[in-house]
């Protein structure tokens, strides 16, 4: 739907970046910032960055940027059918080829197709669409890293004679 009292822009318009500036930071926040990269964020959930960011900004000045948090969900409901569901297909298709060698002997040429396969997916792009804190990327690598261990579960299974992924 249409955003609350506001148009459908169906353009990016350039001069919302020459607008753009950075926050005043005193030297105290700019070491704070700094130590934050320090930290262990492994067990932090990304979508919160899109939360805080979302809530941190005014609300005029979030209708005017176009700035909404999406939720995993709904980022889900793009990501899957757009880019997991393509991979997924490859990986159905190599999967039962690599199988097929394997019952036949042909170790190498199985660990081969699996290997190709994940090239695929590590060389493959992904573009985001909402240019915020990166919730869809986040989404999109999750997807895929799940997709890559699945490969590599299947390599170890059929005795990849290299014991390694090529990358």
């Amino acid at each position: 739907g249409r955003p609350p009292g506001g148009q459908v822009s169906r353009r990016f318009d350039v001069r919302q970046l020459a607008e753009a500036t950075g926050l005043p930071l005193t030297r105290r926040e700019l070491e704070r910032l700094l130590a934050a990269t320090t930290r262990d964020w492994s067990q932090v959930e990304p979508a919160i960055f899109g939360t805080l960011l979302e809530r941190a900004l005014d609300p005029k000045e979030r209708h005017r940027l176009g700035a909404h948090y999406t939720p995993r969900a709904y980022v889900e409901r793009l990501v899957r059918p757009t880019i997991e569901a393509p991979l997924r297909a490859d990986w159905l298709v190599a999967r039962a080829e690599a199988r097929h060698l394997h019952a036949a002997g042909k170790v190498h040429d199985a660990a081969r197709v699996l290997h190709q396969l994940h090239r695929t997916l590590c060389e493959t792009r992904v573009l985001d669409p909402a240019c915020g804190p990166g919730n869809f990327l986040y989404v999109a690598l999750d997807l895929v890293k799940q997709l890559e261990a699945e490969v590599r579960e299947e390599l170890w299974r059929l005795g990849d004679p290299d014991e390694r992924l090529e990358f």
